[in-house]
């Protein structure tokens, strides 16, 4: 039962790994997404006659991107926190399954010892 549920958190921390991983991915291309609006926002306001009317929706989709952004970082933390939480359960799962395998390890030693006398 404890191998399950050591093998069922390290499914999950894998998931939530892999979790971690597409959020940093996503989270560059929306930096990079950011950093050419950002660009292309300087471009509008230099020529203010021929793109002005952009300004607006280019200002929304900033503004868009920065909320995801924000979202992003605190969805990787929360998928962080949740990595190491697992983490640590791991580790007392396995300490307990050790101590476990000892204590019957030692009982197997006292039956055989029985058992020889």
């Amino acid at each position: 039962r404890e191998r399950a549920e050591c093998d069922r958190i390290g499914q999950e921390r894998r998931l939530l790994e892999q979790q971690i991983e597409a959020a940093r991915r996503e989270l560059a291309e929306l930096k990079s997404q950011h950093d050419a609006l950002h660009i292309e926002s300087i471009l509008v306001r230099r020529d203010r006659g021929q793109y002005g009317g952009e300004v607006p929706i280019l200002g929304r989709l900033f503004d868009e991107g920065a909320r995801d952004v924000l979202g992003l970082h605190k969805s990787i933390e929360y998928l962080e926190q949740s990595t190491q939480s697992l983490n640590l359960h791991t580790r007392a799962l396995e300490e307990a399954q050790r101590e476990v395998l000892e204590q019957l390890r030692r009982e197997k030693e006292l039956l055989r010892k029985d058992e020889e006398e």
